[in-house]
């Protein structure tokens, strides 16, 4: 995994990031201020779990892995678009990079 920061926005990007587990508990968290996430592995069922927030947040996920479906959690006791609680939310390989955003420490949106 590499961290780049960019010289004119500050905004971190991360790179190489390999998802882990096959559910919320044993997902790869991602720390607060990942901002911009590239999964570049994505063994079968595996996945990241969104931080907790401090509004307002954004975080830009992109699976590349080209086989593999992403799985992305909320924080424990979270939600994603207010679905079920700790429900994931399903990045396809290939896809386009999926944006979310915190109105609370533990409600995210895409």
């Amino acid at each position: 995994m590499s961290i780049n920061t960019t010289q004119q926005t500050g905004v971190k990007v991360i790179t190489g990031v390999t998802a882990t587990g096959g559910a919320q508990a044993t997902a790869y968290p991602l720390g607060p201020h990942r901002l911009m996430v590239e999964v570049s592995s994505v063994p079968s069922g595996s996945g990241v779990m969104l931080p907790s927030c401090k509004v307002p947040s954004v975080v830009a996920i992109k699976n590349a892995d080209p086989s593999n479906t992403l799985s992305i959690y909320p924080p424990t006791g979270g939600t994603i678009n207010n679905g079920a609680v700790n429900a994931s939310f399903s990045l396809s390989a290939g896809s386009p990079t999926a944006t979310f955003w915190c109105s609370s420490p533990t409600n995210w949106y895409n």
